[in-house]
């Protein structure tokens, strides 16, 4: 297990054998994740390393039989929309 030191501007320097093992580059984003009492830290990959990672995923969109938005409204009233020359 490494350790690190924050500095007096709240900079960690991440200690080499991390850097190597998880090939970590100049410029790479990492995300700080709270998790109980303690801090998670993880690799955002790059959008080439993230390319391709859902393949083979099902991609159709299951429909319902009637659309729940498509009958909002009904029963109310007919509104202005619907006279003459009112923009309906």
């Amino acid at each position: 297990m490494e350790a690190a030191t924050i500095s007096s501007k709240f900079q960690v320097v991440i200690p080499k054998k991390v850097r190597q093992r998880y090939q970590l580059r100049p410029g790479q984003k990492l995300v700080f994740i709270p998790y109980k009492n303690s801090l998670r830290v993880v690799i955002v990959p790059s959008l080439e390393e993230g390319y391709g990672f859902l393949e083979g995923l099902d991609r159709e969109v299951g429909r319902e039989e009637e659309d729940p938005v498509a009958g909002w409204g009904r029963g109310v009233e007919s509104s202005r929309m619907d006279e003459p020359g009112q923009g309906g």
